[in-house]
């Protein structure tokens, strides 16, 4: 999908779109946060409500109430590799490469199953 946004909006809408996020997307999701409630991070995924004004019809008006939608991200292998990484570091740094594995195969038993559905999550 093309956009004509660029930078890390451009980021955010492939993820979307790709139903994952990227590790490198995290650190700039935490600003977005900031700004409003529109995530929920569960089973390390990310659940995003997405409110859309688009009119159904072009010459239409925008909206008065948004078409609510929730989208769960999983993350991508990056990601895994990245969080694995950060783990062994707070640890030390001392895991072996069979520590990594179990950590790594836990963390994919425990996304991989993450609801496929939205409507549960809560949401200020």
């Amino acid at each position: 999908m093309t956009y004509a946004h660029t930078g890390f909006l451009w980021i955010f809408l492939n993820c979307l779109s790709l139903r994952e996020y990227l590790s490198m997307m995290v650190r700039g999701i935490y600003c977005l946060i900031a700004a409003a409630d529109i995530l929920y991070f569960t089973v390390g995924c990310m659940v995003v409500e997405l409110l859309d004004y688009r009119p159904q019809k072009s010459k239409e008006p925008a909206p008065k109430n948004p078409e609510k939608t929730r989208v769960i991200l999983h993350p991508n292998p990056e990601t895994l590799w990245a969080d694995v990484c950060s783990l062994n570091q707070r640890h030390g740094g001392k895991w072996t490469d069979m520590d990594a594995l179990e950590v790594e195969a836990k963390l994919l038993v425990h996304t991989s199953f993450a609801p496929s559905r939205c409507s549960a999550y809560p949401f200020s």
